[in-house]
């Protein structure tokens, strides 16, 4: 191999580490969750959601932002509200989150937790429903 492929082939390998790659959690979490394995489960999902950058929406640190922002019209100063990109972006990975999060649960604990609408109320609700039992 020539120094020049080689130094290629590095630089590569170096912006492909540089953003996480999405992994199917369903190739990575072995166990679901049952009523009786919260801290088996909860051990190979934390990782996972770690590892894709993810975690601070289970855990509440990355909230949803508002919906609308106001913006004044440089010319007029009226301000009006328009649609915040920064919300899309936010319900889009939740829902993924979300998404991924259910499909790991089985369907007894699913039934738990089906009505909740996020990421973050989800994860509270397992840590609430079964940490306690885990630690008995």
């Amino acid at each position: 191999m020539s120094s020049s492929s080689f130094d290629s082939f590095t630089t590569v390998d170096i912006q492909r580490s540089e953003s996480p790659s999405i992994l199917t959690m369903s190739n990575i979490v072995t166990v679901k969750l049952s009523p009786d394995n919260y801290i088996l489960s909860k051990a190979q999902m934390v990782p996972y959601f770690l590892g894709q950058d993810l975690f601070g929406y289970l855990e509440g640190t990355i909230p949803k932002p508002p919906k609308y922002v106001s913006v004044s019209h440089p010319e007029t100063h009226v301000i009006s509200e328009t649609p915040n990109p920064t919300y899309s972006h936010w319900l889009r990975q939740d829902n993924l989150i979300l998404s991924t999060l259910m499909s790991s649960l089985t369907e007894g604990v699913l039934a738990q937790v089906v009505n909740h609408t996020t990421s973050s109320v989800v994860w509270h609700a397992l840590d609430e429903n079964f940490s306690s039992r885990s630690r008995a």
